[in-house]
């Protein structure tokens, strides 16, 4: 069965100290880029080991997919909303649950005891 034309594939490449550098070949536009993910698997001697890489693949995984799915919000036109704002949005309604668990909303207005 032929593997899949994807924009963004995983791959390894070895070290000369003997582990496997982990990166995204991203093919776009008929222009080849790599993006090195900082990530390492170990020779595999022990189980501990082995998990560690299935760890490090499982991220690895994970990163290449949101890369795909920036790829394909900006190819079909969607802005996602910045990290910024969604930063913000997410204290302003941490800030407003904590504002309303510790105060009371009275008849009189705000703080005051009903």
């Amino acid at each position: 069965m032929a593997q899949s034309k994807e924009p963004i594939r995983l791959r390894k490449r070895k070290t000369p100290t003997g582990l496997y550098s982990i990166y995204l070949d991203i093919y776009l536009n008929g222009q080849k880029s790599y993006e090195y993910l900082k990530l390492y698997l170990i020779p595999e001697t022990s189980r501990t080991d082995k998990h560690k890489n299935q760890e490090t693949m499982k991220l690895a995984e994970a990163i290449r997919g949101k890369r795909l799915v920036e790829l394909q919000n900006s190819e079909y036109g969607f802005n996602p909303l910045s990290r910024r704002t969604a930063i913000s949005t997410s204290i302003m309604w941490r800030c407003a649950k904590s504002v309303s668990k510790t105060t009371r909303w009275g008849i009189g207005g705000i703080g005051t005891p009903a």
